[in-house]
């Protein structure tokens, strides 16, 4: 199936009929994030996968990680209720990592992740815009009425993009989860379509 594709930001007027089971390809002028099949996932995503730091707040990290376990992973995304790109930086044309998007359509909520496998995109306008743009693609193109999101209490930079994002703090779970050789809280954060149209206003 052929993928659409979308430049960023979006435009709301445009993108509104979703067609469900249909992956969709984003272009942003700093990168472009590109629907993940089986048979793309390489050595270099094993590599992400297995380095520490990179995987460090994420439960993966508890579990063996090979091509065999990773291309089951991405093989278990539809375009229906759960979405995977790669993130690939235009300027060298190289992955840096990848992002996802999981659906509740009963509730209609919708929950991003994000993950850098390169250390030189830290620092840099991708995590934000990337994130900016899966809450765009739930809002504006499936039409959810809700984003939420959770992470590690220790987790900085992703407390960061959250905020950044202006989604509100909903819920704080104490020494919920494994932290290395440790145990930290686990924070909720949800957005509202409504909150996120003011928010965007003036960029769309």
């Amino acid at each position: 199936m052929n993928e659409a594709v979308a430049t960023l930001p979006l435009d709301r007027s445009g993108l509104t009929n979703w067609l469900r089971g249909k992956p969709y390809k984003f272009q942003h002028s700093e990168f472009e994030l590109v629907p993940m099949t089986p048979d793309i996932v390489d050595d270099l995503y094993v590599k992400w996968m297995n380095d520490l730091e990179v995987v460090r707040y994420l439960d993966s990290r508890y579990r063996p990680q090979n091509l065999d376990t990773i291309r089951a992973f991405v093989g278990s995304f539809d375009n229906i209720d759960k979405f995977i790109w790669r993130i690939v930086r235009r300027s060298d044309n190289r992955p840096v990592g990848n992002c996802t998007l999981f659906l509740d359509h009963e509730h209609s909520l919708a929950e991003p992740g994000i993950m850098l496998g390169e250390k030189d995109s830290l620092g840099t306008n991708i995590p934000e815009e990337t994130y900016r743009c899966l809450i765009d693609f739930a809002f504006f193109i499936i039409g959810v009425s809700k984003v939420y999101s959770k992470t590690r209490a220790v987790n900085i930079p992703a407390l960061w993009i959250h905020r950044k994002m202006k989604m509100k703090q909903e819920g704080f779970l104490r020494d919920h989860v494994r932290f290395e050789e440790t145990r930290t809280g686990l924070v909720y954060f949800g957005l509202l379509k409504e909150e996120w149209e003011r928010e965007r206003a003036d960029k769309l």
